[in-house]
């Protein structure tokens, strides 16, 4: 799945569960793509094809972030390296 059919994917499931979805975080490079926000949850997600492509900083700074503003994280990816990631399965 291309990296943009996989942020569709992944806010248009977030809005179908009734969370209040982001714009897109595109002025600069982010540790995150999106938030997502239902009630009082909210959460950072980023989107990647290759887990191994998350840089540790990028990693670092979503955990902080989330910490800071005592939300959740999440990130999305269909492969690791080479492995293709099993669909509905939290690693």
């Amino acid at each position: 799945m291309e990296r943009a059919e996989a942020l569709d994917f992944a806010k248009a499931a977030l809005h179908n569960a009734g969370f209040d979805v982001s714009r897109m975080c595109t002025s600069r490079t982010s540790c995150f793509d999106f938030a997502a926000r239902k009630e009082e949850t909210l959460v950072f997600i980023k989107v990647i094809h290759n887990i191994r492509d998350v840089s540790r900083s990028d990693a670092v700074e979503l955990k902080i972030v989330a910490k800071c503003l005592n939300c959740s994280s999440l990130i999305i990816s269909d492969v690791n390296g080479e492995e293709t990631l099993s669909n509905d399965t939290i690693y």
